[in-house]
């Protein structure tokens, strides 16, 4: 059973894959004249179909994302076992993957995940925990509230697409919960921003993604955080 779940793990992984170069085609600040290959076959196929010297682009992500999202469902199973808490955990891991992926390869957060998510997470948070309604609406005020200060001090740095995924991330995992997730984002952010003016591969006026760093902090938060009490 734990293989069959780890093999439907990585098939979701390949799904959003596809799905991080479908999508994008439907915002409108994707360039018209950008038509990326999205119905690509699974990592493992490209891999033995290509070139050993010149691998495909993205093929290496690909393998990752697969990877990861194998192993992270495999893991999620063995912890809640068949159970509504196994289906939520999952939704979020495969949100958090798809926004992170879309923003490395497009430099796009899509309203289209945000928006809805906040809704949706209020709702299901509403129905699952009702005494915890303040709590979340405290960590998505928190949330938003520093990252649209940054963005508004320091224009350039954040985009309103970064602001939009923190406050999904304050949403779902409340106050005082959330600081665990945007501290681990923030570092892991600060550390590339460090490693590329080391390397000398950056400025400090260089823009790097932020949304993969913050989705980062959130699925380090799914499965561990010591602010924790319940989601």
């Amino acid at each position: 059973m734990f293989l069959l779940v780890a093999l439907a793990g990585w098939l979701g992984g390949w799904l959003l894959c596809i799905a991080s170069d479908y999508l994008p085609r439907f915002s409108a600040s994707f360039p018209a004249s950008s038509h990326p290959d999205w119905a690509h076959p699974p990592a493992i196929w490209r891999l033995l179909k290509t070139d050993a010297q010149r691998p495909p682009a993205g093929l290496w992500l690909q393998i990752a994302v697969e990877f990861l999202s194998a192993v992270a469902t495999a893991v999620l199973w063995l912890r809640f076992g068949w159970s509504l808490e196994l289906l939520l955990y999952i939704l979020g891991l495969s949100f958090f993957m798809l926004i992170a992926l879309i923003d490395l390869k497009y430099r796009l957060v899509l309203n289209i995940f945000t928006y809805p998510a906040i809704i949706m997470v209020f709702i299901a948070h509403g129905l699952t925990n009702p005494d915890s309604l303040v709590a979340i609406a405290l960590g998505g005020a928190l949330a938003f509230s520093m990252f649209f200060l940054t963005a508004w001090l320091k224009p350039g740095e954040l985009g309103g697409g970064d602001v939009k995924l923190a406050t999904v991330i304050g949403v779902t995992f409340g106050f005082p919960q959330v600081l665990w997730a945007l501290m681990i984002g923030a570092g892991a952010g600060g550390i590339m921003t460090m490693g590329l003016l080391l390397s000398q591969r950056g400025t400090l006026k260089t823009r790097i993604p932020y949304a993969p760093f913050l989705c980062l902090g959130a699925v380090v938060a799914l499965f561990y955080n010591p602010l924790l009490v319940t989601i």
